[in-house]
C-alpha cells in the first residue's frame, strides 16, 4: 500500500522491480503521487519519461500507477490519452480490470484491512470511461483529437503520443 514497486510485484510477479531504469520511475512516480496527495505542496508536478520500447514503462506508468493511486484516494479523476483510442482504452481497462483482481482487492479492496476497500463501480462496464463505487473517482480514456474538453483530471496520463517515427518527424502530424 506504501510502496509502488511493492505494489507492482505484488499485481505482478514479473514486473522487473529490481531494474534500476524501473526503480528509478518508480521512484518518481511516488514524487507525482506525493504532489497529487498533498494538493501540490511537495513532490514534482510534471514527469516525462523517454525510454525505449518494451522497458516497462507504459506497464508501470499508464497501468499500474494509476492504479496504485486511485487505491490511495478513490476520489482522484485520470484522464488517459494516446495517439489513438484504442491504445488509450487498452491502458484504462488494464487499470480497470487490475482494480477488479483478487491481488488489488488484498491490498486496497474488500480483501485488505480498510474500512473503505475501493471497488470498481458495478455500472461501469466500458473499457474507456469508468468510475470508483461509491467515490468521485474514475478513469477517462481518448485518443489524440478525442473529446475531453469538460472534464477534470487530477492526473493526467499521455502515453506515446504519436504512432511511430514517421509520424514524430511529420510536419502535418
Amino acid at each position: 500500500e506504501r510502496d509502488f514497486l511493492s505494489f507492482c510485484k505484488h499485481v505482478d510477479a514479473k514486473h522487473p522491480v529490481d531494474a534500476r531504469h524501473v526503480q528509478v520511475l518508480g521512484h518518481k512516480l511516488e514524487q507525482v503521487a506525493k504532489y497529487i496527495l498533498s494538493g501540490g505542496k511537495e513532490g514534482i508536478s510534471r514527469l516525462m519519461v523517454f525510454m525505449p520500447p518494451r522497458y516497462w514503462k507504459s506497464q508501470t506508468a499508464s497501468r499500474k500507477f494509476p492504479a496504485w493511486l486511485m487505491g490511495k484516494n478513490p476520489d482522484l479523476r485520470i484522464i488517459m490519452t494516446s495517439y489513438n483510442a484504442d491504445l488509450a482504452s487498452k491502458h484504462s481497462k488494464a487499470v480497470r480490470d487490475l482494480i477488479t483482481s483478487e491481488e488489488y482487492s488484498q491490498v486496497f479492496g474488500a480483501l485488505a484491512s480498510t474500512n473503505e476497500p475501493v471497488m470498481l463501480d458495478p455500472e461501469s462496464k466500458a473499457s474507456a470511461s469508468w468510475e470508483i463505487a461509491d467515490r468521485n473517482g474514475g478513469m477517462l480514456a481518448a485518443g489524440v483529437g478525442g473529446g475531453i474538453t469538460g472534464f477534470g483530471a487530477n492526473l493526467f496520463i499521455i502515453d506515446d503520443p504519436v504512432k511511430n517515427a514517421e509520424e514524430a518527424q511529420s510536419a502535418l502530424i
